[in-house]
């Protein structure tokens, strides 16, 4: 199999009936870039996945890269997965059953074997993701030489990465919302307490009388003139 071109290796899905007629019925391991319309396919994640290898004068000719070990990536062309390995490109805006996709703003891989959800990866960590290419292949050929069971996840259901990431994401919320209260109740803390040294400045030009009750019953209260001369004595 010769290598082949950037359009070739990731396929671009953008409809109910592309999805079906052409990512579902693939045989093999699938590997598929979701993104909503008003985010778009991440580019640099892509860019790291599939690289040109040799360029040429009409087009250049692209290899995925699907091995990383510590800093050094292997890289092979796809024609070493043969037919096993296929990339998609799907537009969760257009397809029904990618809607729950369609709020995500990180990069987010589905790995189908023969159709069936195997994995989900969400974020931007190129050597996980290339890892997870990897891993999902060897265990979608030993599924179609018959030597071992595919693992199926619920299509309809969050998968355990996509739970993480949504338990993270609430923590996230709840750290921040608590934040704001926080900063909330800091600036009320200071509205009152400028009130407070307000109250506190005008207290000096006024003179607090207490009256208590038997002083009321039997008729001794004092003269507004007497209450200046004690308030004015030393």
């Amino acid at each position: 199999m010769a290598a082949r071109k950037l359009q070739d290796l990731q396929v671009v899905v953008e409809s109910n009936a592309d999805w079906t007629g052409t990512v579902l019925a693939k045989p093999a391991l699938s590997v598929v870039d979701v993104w909503p319309e008003w985010a778009g396919p991440c580019l640099a994640m892509r860019s790291q996945l599939i690289r040109p290898v040799e360029h040429r004068r009409s087009s250049p000719v692209y290899h995925i890269e699907v091995a990383y070990s510590g800093l050094t990536a292997r890289r092979f062309k796809l024609k070493e997965a043969g037919d096993d390995l296929h990339l998609f490109s799907a537009n969760a805006s257009a397809i029904d059953c990618l809607s729950r996709f369609r709020d995500y703003s990180e990069p987010t891989w589905m790995f189908l074997g023969s159709g069936e959800l195997v994995n989900v990866y969400v974020g931007c960590n190129k050597p996980r993701l290339l890892k997870l290419v990897r891993t999902e292949l060897r265990k979608e050929q030993r599924v179609l030489k018959g030597l071992a069971r595919r693992k199926v996840l619920p299509a309809d259901k969050m998968s355990p990465a996509e739970c993480e990431r949504a338990a993270a994401q609430a923590a996230r919320d709840l750290q921040a919302r608590q934040e704001e209260r926080d900063r909330a109740d800091a600036a009320l803390r200071e509205v009152r307490l400028r009130q407070y040294r307000r109250i506190a400045d005008q207290l000096n030009n006024y003179t607090v009388v207490l009256y208590l009750p038997h002083a009321l019953e039997q008729g001794h209260l004092p003269s507004v003139s007497a209450l200046q001369r004690t308030s004015a004595s030393p």
